[in-house]
């Protein structure tokens, strides 16, 4: 089941592994099994897209030194934003 849609209260599939904190910022938490969840493809793209945006992660990126994320409501509510913004 996808971790972000049950937050949100809808059950949908999931079948992607997703660190919570992004392992390109906190590689210490790479295989702790508490920062793995699993969710759905759209979920993970939107996520992603929240990271680029709330911690400064990819490619040309400059870190945003913004506070670690680990309530999976909060981070979902974040990413629909981003979604949102497009």
């Amino acid at each position: 089941m996808c971790q972000y849609c049950n937050a949100r209260g809808v059950i949908r599939e999931g079948n992607i592994v997703d660190h919570v904190l992004p392992v390109e910022l906190f590689p210490e938490q790479m295989k702790d099994i508490d920062n793995l969840v699993t969710c759905c493809s759209n979920c993970h793209y939107w996520k992603t897209r929240f990271e680029e945006k709330y911690y400064g992660t990819g490619l040309h990126a400059k870190a945003t030194n913004n506070p670690p994320l680990t309530d999976l409501k909060l981070i979902a509510e974040l990413s629909d934003r981003i979604k949102t913004q497009k």
